[in-house]
């Protein structure tokens, strides 16, 4: 069974405000044309972060907690009543550096209320391994999923940024990891044009080469970029 989690990057940010103690932050995002209200929760003492994303478009409603005591975070999904655990990801920054980006955001809005950021999205992909030990599992992941069944899921090889690169066509790197090797491929969609460019890289043993999908003549182009090794005569 596979498990396909987004992880949607903040894209816009209209107001936060702040709680006492465990601080709380409200991030109003536009995404897609709707309006949604995600909350992070920030605990510095027990190095904790949590992030509750409402249901909107084609995402579904899921709490995320990061737990940095233990190098773990859990999803939620109260929809389907489940919990996924996996590896700490190492890019997000921990409840210090988290409070200090929230409260300089925070600031900017003060001064701009309509102040944006570049649309970006962050798609990953998840593989479920099986039921996690729930002995191995911090108390905090425990009273977080509470009877919800846990799962251990592990990042498969794809992780995906999407930005926009003008109207009409969008600009995705995607990330690859292939026999210990991290391999950045480049993906062009152009919807007006309705073609698609992949651009692979060489990499291991395989030759760097250029793909083109042509959807209005049902046609596949293939470029190798490795140069010939034959002699001219």
């Amino acid at each position: 069974m596979i498990t396909y989690l987004v992880s949607i990057l903040f894209i816009s940010l209209y107001g936060v405000q702040v709680d006492c103690k465990v601080e709380s932050y409200a991030l109003t995002i536009l995404e897609k044309g709707t309006m949604v209200k995600e909350i992070v929760e920030v605990d510095v003492d027990n190095q904790t972060e949590v992030f509750r994303v409402p249901q909107h478009n084609d995402v579904v409603a899921m709490d995320l907690m990061n737990d940095f005591n233990v190098g773990l975070s859990v999803r939620r999904i109260p929809s389907t009543q489940d919990c996924y655990v996996s590896k700490l990801d190492s890019s997000i920054p921990g409840p210090e550096k988290m409070r200090i980006n929230m409260e300089q955001m925070w600031s900017q809005s003060l001064r701009n209320k309509a102040s944006k950021t570049n649309q970006e999205t962050k798609i990953s992909e998840w593989k479920v391994i099986g039921l996690a030990d729930r002995l191995a599992l911090p108390q905090t992941f425990l009273d977080f999923c509470g009877g919800f069944p846990i799962y251990n899921i592990e990042k498969t090889s794809v992780d995906l940024i999407r930005s926009s690169l003008q109207e009409g066509r969008e600009l995705f790197f995607e990330y690859i990891l292939e026999k210990g090797t991290m391999v950045k491929e480049i993906v062009e969609v152009d919807v007006d044009n309705q073609t698609e460019v992949f651009r692979v890289p060489q990499h291991n043993d395989v030759d760097a080469m250029d793909l083109m999908n042509d959807f209005n003549v049902g046609v596949v182009a293939v470029q190798d970029l490795i140069p010939s090794t034959e002699c001219d005569n």
